[in-house]
């Protein structure tokens, strides 16, 4: 359960960091057969080595699952359902800082500067625990929130 707050004269739930992390989960679980059956089509093999030496077929799949977590996530949360499958289930949405939809532009923004979190071993994400908004480092830099419906 998310913490209470206000945006205006509205009362909203601002999503917690664990509700957050089970969204990701569901959402990886729905990616990951995607990247399994291209990484099939072009390797032959669901689950290629690294080489030592980047191959273009091992640049090419980085870059299909890049682009296609990406526009899954920037096309769904910039949507009118304003969430991922996995927000959705869990019944979040993504808005701006007013509590608005977001455009795809602030969702693209918003999936890139989860780059952020990573570069920062992971902690970007814990931030979630210390803010007034429950926002991680990605929400902040993309001015967005994670509220429950």
């Amino acid at each position: 359960m998310g913490d209470p707050g206000q945006i205006g004269d509205r009362w909203v739930t601002y999503a917690g960091f664990w509700v957050r992390v089970l969204a990701a989960i569901v959402d990886g679980l729905i990616l990951w057969p995607f990247f399994i059956a291209f990484d099939y089509l072009t390797f032959g093999d669901p689950f290629p080595p690294e080489p030592e030496v980047p191959t273009a077929g091992y640049v090419a799949s980085t870059v299909v699952v890049i682009l296609l977590h990406w526009l899954y996530s920037a096309l769904m949360e910039s949507s009118s359902r304003q969430a991922t499958l996995g927000k959705m289930l869990l019944r979040l949405q993504v808005t701006d800082l007013e509590g608005n939809r977001v455009s795809f532009g602030r969702a693209t923004g918003r999936h890139f500067s989860e780059y952020l979190c990573v570069l920062t071993l992971n902690l970007g994400y814990l931030v979630n625990l210390f803010t007034d908004k429950r926002q991680s480092l990605h929400d902040m830099v993309s001015r967005t929130l994670v509220l429950e419906r």
